[in-house]
């Protein structure tokens, strides 16, 4: 039986490569999925961009802006996808992304998902001389997770039933930047995850890219630990060993 796959596309003023995005799920050797592209709020050609392509797999959606969290949350929620997988429209897939990631999926029904490494690329889509992504054991991920993202969310492959078992992204974070990593830690605690050792994707590194913003995206990670560990008051002796250890590593 096929087993159809949600890719939630989250967009706010994304005319300059959602083309690229969306022709990277096109070109997907995998060809059961749906996309689901969520604008939120776009004021420039996007809405036109998606129009042009002519392919009943995707779905779009209009929403007064509310963020990138919301917007994945949108996608969530109307997907019908056994598995989501999360792109946003400045990155882009090899070919073989979703075929492999259920691969690994699909011959260990332990697993809760799996994550890839993923080339850099530059702008103008140059590759950039370093693949991005540290894979370790599964026993090991949850304490790698702890020091921070390891990998970004366009390389996981998740299970859709685990998402709605742990909760949705989290928009009540201060800042921006660090949601995924929060639901990373939370299916961590749970499930288990596991590492492709394989680049299978391209993650843009640009000036307007969100990872650019470190005040923010800090303020993210501390207001997700605040809610995993509680606040960093009181004698950091008397902390549990994994609530300073994550602390630590944040600052």
């Amino acid at each position: 039986m096929r087993q159809l796959v949600t890719v939630v596309m989250p967009v706010y003023n994304g005319e300059a490569f959602i083309a690229e995005a969306i022709e990277s799920v096109i070109a997907q050797t995998y060809p059961h999925w749906e996309l689901i592209v969520v604008d939120d709020g776009s004021t420039d050609s996007t809405s036109s961009i998606v129009a042009a392509f002519n392919d009943r797999r995707i779905r779009y959606t209009y929403q007064e802006n509310q963020g990138l969290a919301a917007a994945r949350n949108t996608g969530i929620r109307i997907a019908q996808g056994d598995y989501l997988a999360f792109l946003d429209t400045d990155d882009k897939w090899t070919p073989r992304f979703l075929e492999q990631s259920l691969i690994a999926l699909s011959t260990n029904q332990s697993l809760a998902a799996v994550y890839a490494q993923t080339y850099l690329i530059d702008e103008s889509g140059a590759v950039l001389p370093r693949v991005f992504g540290r894979i370790v054991s599964p026993e090991r991920l949850r304490n790698e997770l702890l020091k921070g993202g390891i990998f970004p969310p366009l390389v996981v492959l998740v299970r859709a039933d685990v998402v709605k078992e742990v909760g949705l992204v989290d928009t009540t974070l201060a800042g921006m930047g660090m949601e995924d990593w929060d639901l990373w830690l939370r299916i961590s605690e749970r499930y288990v995850m596991q590492g492709i050792p394989l680049p299978l994707a391209y993650y843009r590194v640009h000036p307007d890219g969100m990872s650019t913003n470190a005040a923010s995206m800090h303020a993210c990670r501390i207001s997700a630990l605040t809610k995993h560990f509680g606040p960093p008051t009181g004698d950091p002796a008397t902390w549990p060993e994994e609530k300073r250890r994550t602390y630590g590593f944040a600052y």
